[in-house]
């Protein structure tokens, strides 16, 4: 695997799909530093190393990673624009819950998740609404993001 693996490497900059990157911060198998050269030589990927994580996340967490793959879709399941890995867990996550509560059949699943989606988008709008009500509009922190209104 190693020799076909290190073959393909100068292939990696043609990849012109969306590709996220999952990975253990200590996995012993695989270093997290070839992770982020993979990361590296695909332009426009996502990397996603998981603290203290092993060697198969995807065993560990297979939530965390369909998260990585609504995140990857841009959150078009979601009918949202590109959301990081960390938001779509937790739309996924909040989805998971409600379902699951509502006892309804799996193709409700993906009605939760739009619904966990537009409360967590309304819920950031407000959290951001009032960071940005708590400085002076002249004076917005630097690199907030914040801009004035």
């Amino acid at each position: 695997m190693l020799y076909g693996a290190s073959r393909l490497r100068w292939r990696y900059s043609g990849i012109r799909f969306p590709v996220a990157i999952v990975g253990g911060a200590a996995d012993r198998i695989v270093d997290a530093e070839q992770s982020r050269r993979l990361h590296d030589d695909i332009a426009g990927s996502t990397l996603h190393l998981v603290p203290d994580g092993g060697h198969m996340p995807h065993h560990i967490n297979p939530m965390l990673i369909a998260a990585a793959i609504d995140a990857i879709e841009q959150g078009r399941a979601m009918g949202l624009k590109q959301v990081s890995v960390i938001q779509a867990l937790r739309i996924r996550e909040r989805a998971h819950a409600a379902w699951w509560k509502s006892g309804e059949p799996t193709s409700e699943f993906p009605r939760h998740l739009r619904e966990a989606a537009d409360d967590i988008r309304k819920e950031e709008a407000a959290y951001d609404k009032a960071l940005a009500d708590s400085f002076p509009a002249s004076d917005p922190p630097a690199n907030s993001g914040i801009t004035k209104q």
